[in-house]
């Protein structure tokens, strides 16, 4: 697929299977270079504005590697569970995964997403930051049912323990807001961004969003790309990039 630029190359800084599956029904081609950084939480941070700094930061540490050339466009994404100001990160132990299920269960909690979009000169990175938040309810949730969940494997390497998309489990009631965020990746509020880069595929998002065509998403993409703020910074690339972990192995992943 073609964007506002040819020949443009993209580098996705994850390497989550749902990530890049977003990215290839988007009809994106692109690489995988996964930002490995320290992602504790400051004490003190508010969870969301940690959200939009890992997301940033792991945007900044991939772009500071050799292997990211200068005009790529570079994609960083974070996504947190919150509950009442608490953040339900990716379950460490069967117990943790029980603890935020029990957690959540039967109540609304918001999905945080930040996007981190930009490219790189020999002299400086240039990045489009924004977010999307979505409001999901929890059904209420038996012991049975979470023992059962929590045997299937499925909640360890999600953020709150669970997957939306798991059809074998019903655990949510209802949602309010983009779909593919709670997945992974909102796809239409990349779009908007890319679109500030022109640098957008000539198709509509929202016509290759998987959730959108099976009927489970009715989020107005419209209303979103006329009202989605967006902001641009431009930062020295001399400028010191905190939390690199170390230098990823390249993955090459195309359409």
């Amino acid at each position: 697929m073609t964007t506002g630029s040819e020949n443009i190359g993209m580098v996705l800084a994850s390497g989550s299977p749902r990530r890049i599956e977003i990215l290839r029904r988007y009809g994106l081609s692109f690489r995988v270079q996964p930002a490995e950084i320290d992602e504790s939480i400051f004490p003190g941070e508010d969870v969301f504005a940690y959200c939009d700094r890992v997301a940033r930061e792991k945007w900044l540490a991939v772009a500071a590697r050799q292997s990211v050339f200068p005009g790529e466009i570079l994609i960083a994404a974070d996504t947190i569970v919150a509950l009442e100001g608490i953040r339900f990160g990716k379950p460490v132990s069967r117990e943790d995964a029980f603890r935020t299920l029990r957690a959540l269960s039967g109540r609304p909690h918001t999905v945080h997403s930040a996007l981190a979009v930009g490219t790189k000169t020999p002299g400086a990175f240039t990045i489009y930051t924004a977010t999307a938040d979505t409001t999901v309810t929890m059904a209420r949730l038996s012991e049975d049912l979470i023992a059962a969940y929590v045997e299937s494997g499925d909640p360890f390497g999600k953020a709150g323990a669970y997957a939306i998309q798991n059809s074998d489990f019903r655990l949510v009631s209802s949602f309010d807001g983009c779909y593919a965020a709670v997945v992974g990746l909102p796809v239409c509020h990349l779009e908007v961004v890319l679109r500030e880069m022109n640098a957008a595929p000539s198709e509509a998002a929202e016509k290759n969003c998987l959730y959108r065509l099976k009927g489970i998403c009715d989020l107005d993409c419209a209303a979103l790309k006329r009202g989605m703020p967006v902001s641009r910074e431009t930062v020295s690339a001399a400028a010191p990039v905190r939390n690199i972990k170390k230098e990823s192995v390249l993955n090459e992943v195309q359409r």
